[in-house]
């Protein structure tokens, strides 16, 4: 069992969560210090809040938010290995900071992408009422600029504020929202369809570097040693990437065959 939520570190709200074992104890092999306890901070000086969890297939976590920073909130999120310590190969730092709106901006939903990338949810302030915003993330925790031309949607939905209370991703990409928003002094039920791109529902090929190409001394050479059992950095020592790879590592090569290709590794 997952719970995650906000601790105070003696300092400002952090991002906190805790694992259990089936039994009710805490897992004490989640997380760095033995305690099944992880804090992250995140944003600058002010609190950081996570509101919503995320388990991918290959056991990683990720957790969505909203970090303050002296005069604003933007979208945060961070993503944990499956032993709890920060994956530091999702956006270089296993964290994300996504500025929104012009002042406020809250996650409030988080869903998985059929081709592997995160989706973020919530809402954003405006001048005078609040709008529905949403985030779409490649698996490698960069903002993906093809969805919008700047990975960001901001979208006003009835006459009043709304904010968008859950997210779910469709097999052919499209992105479906619950919102609550708000009509002559009533709240209703509403709801928003994005595109999703041109994203297929999987996008699994022998490119297992991403470099639009399928090499005999890269791709294939890899593939052949996952097929023989091999994995960790063995899979790619010796290898010379193009410049062009944008899956350069076993991480990175592990997470697309496992995403995309629903293969089963450790």
């Amino acid at each position: 069992v997952l719970l995650a939520g906000q601790c105070y570190d003696g300092t400002k709200g952090v991002f906190c969560s805790l694992r259990y074992l089936a039994n009710g104890t805490l897992d004490t092999s989640w997380g760095s210090a033995g305690t099944g306890m992880v804090t992250t901070a995140i944003g600058g000086v002010d609190s950081d809040y996570a509101n919503v969890m995320a388990v991918q297939p290959d056991g990683k976590v990720l957790l969505g938010g909203y970090c303050r920073n002296v005069t604003t909130n933007n979208f945060c999120a961070v993503r944990y290995n499956a032993d709890g310590t920060l994956d530091t190969h999702w956006n270089g730092t296993g964290k994300v900071v996504t500025p929104m709106g012009s002042t406020d901006a809250r996650v409030q939903a988080i869903a998985l992408a059929p081709d592997g990338g995160v989706l973020l949810a919530g809402y954003c302030e405006g001048s005078v009422v609040s709008d529905v915003c949403a985030a779409r993330y490649h698996a490698s925790g960069a903002l993906d600029t093809s969805w919008s031309g700047s990975g960001k949607v901001i979208t006003s939905v009835g006459s009043g504020s709304s904010q968008a209370n859950a997210i779910a991703a469709q097999p052919d990409g499209k992105l479906l929202l619950a919102v609550d928003c708000e009509n002559g002094g009533r709240s209703d039920f509403c709801s928003v369809r994005y595109d999703g791109g041109p994203f297929g529902y999987k996008a699994c090929t022998l490119d297992l570097d991403g470099d639009n190409a399928v090499r005999a001394t890269t791709d294939m050479l890899m593939g052949m040693r996952v097929a023989l059992g091999v994995t960790g950095a063995a899979v790619v020592n010796g290898i010379t990437f193009s410049g062009n790879a944008t899956r350069d590592s076993w991480p990175l090569i592990r997470d697309y065959l496992i995403t995309q290709c629903g293969m089963v590794l450790q």
